[in-house]
């Protein structure tokens, strides 16, 4: 009990003291930039992963392709590769295999640098306001400066 005490005048000294008269405004401002930080986490290790995940996609069936264009043009005999039809549906799997993989990329791609655009502008939007909303709680004259009336608590 007398270690939380103890842990509650510090906290209650360096870290609420400083902001004491604009506490509701401050903690609805940091709670809403942690939780959209947050939210940039998660969200830019789940577009990270969906970007890997696609370009790995991409190099797999542009191997593949390479592969069967290999084998069917220098491997093959022309009669042979003419009137296979095992061979022909894999290479045309693999092509629109290769087809999709790339769109796939592209569209992550594109995903993940809106995502970075977006948040970057949000971010600058928000430091922006929550700076200015600041700055006009400070210069307001009205006698509560912080380091004027500090609140004291019980």
């Amino acid at each position: 009990m007398v270690h939380m005490d103890a842990c509650y005048q510090i906290a209650n000294k360096f870290i609420w003291m400083p902001f004491s008269q604009y506490n509701t405004v401050l903690a609805f401002f940091f709670s809403f930039f942690f939780l959209s930080f947050f939210f940039f986490l998660f969200s830019f290790f789940f577009l990270s992963f969906f970007f890997l995940f696609s370009f790995f996609f991409f190099l797999s069936s542009f191997f593949l392709l390479s592969f069967l264009s290999f084998f069917s043009f220098f491997l093959c005999d022309e009669y042979v590769c003419r009137y296979n039809t095992v061979l022909a549906s894999f290479f045309f799997f693999s092509f629109f295999f290769f087809l999709f993989s790339f769109f796939f990329f592209l569209f992550s791609f594109f995903l993940f640098y809106l995502f970075i655009y977006f948040f970057l502008s949000f971010l600058s939007f928000f430091s922006f306001f929550f700076l200015s909303f600041f700055f006009f709680l400070e210069t307001n004259t009205s006698g509560n400066d912080v380091n004027t009336n500090p609140r004291v608590d019980d």
